[in-house]
């Protein structure tokens, strides 16, 4: 295809050199509408999270179906698998704790307290004194080889008549 003249004449139409009524004019925006900025900027974290957070999800406990945030979901579960011992549960739950201000080791302290009556104190006591033996031997103190267990902590055999 041969190269087309301008009206300058020294001016070779082609690739990369368009006819001059096609050439963008002096002062003149190559993209007037502007470039998309909801498309070009970084996608707003918090908000997403915040949101994804805050959608219902179904659960199913037993026979019920609940219906919880999914943030309320995984509290739930962070706290059932701390309750089952799980450490990492455990430290996630504490910092969690910690960051909102709440002290959960004093709490825990308080319901200990509220859950042993004085009856579960004495049977711990009794079951210390009667298994003081076994548990100084695991540790290596000599408090447990001291004491020797009394004639009450011993059980009563069924078949020897007491009369």
């Amino acid at each position: 295809m041969p190269k087309k003249r301008s009206k300058l004449g020294s001016y070779e139409v082609g690739y990369g050199r368009p006819p001059n009524e096609y050439k963008f004019k002096t002062g003149q925006i190559a993209n007037p509408t502007g470039i998309n900025r909801k498309a070009t900027e970084a996608p707003d974290v918090k908000a997403s999270l915040e949101r994804e957070l805050t959608k219902p999800i179904r659960i199913k406990r037993g026979t019920r179906t609940l219906v919880l945030t999914q943030e309320a979901a995984g509290i739930s579960e962070m706290v059932r698998r701390y309750v089952n011992g799980e450490a990492r549960a455990r430290r996630d739950l504490f910092q969690l704790c910690e960051q909102h201000g709440i002290d959960l080791s004093n709490r825990a302290a308080r319901t200990l307290e509220e859950v042993l009556s004085l009856n579960d104190e004495a049977l711990l006591a009794d079951y210390f004194h009667r298994h003081r033996r076994r548990y100084c031997e695991l540790c290596g103190c000599d408090s447990g080889k001291s004491s020797s267990p009394s004639a009450a902590s011993k059980p009563v055999d069924s078949s020897e008549d007491p009369s």
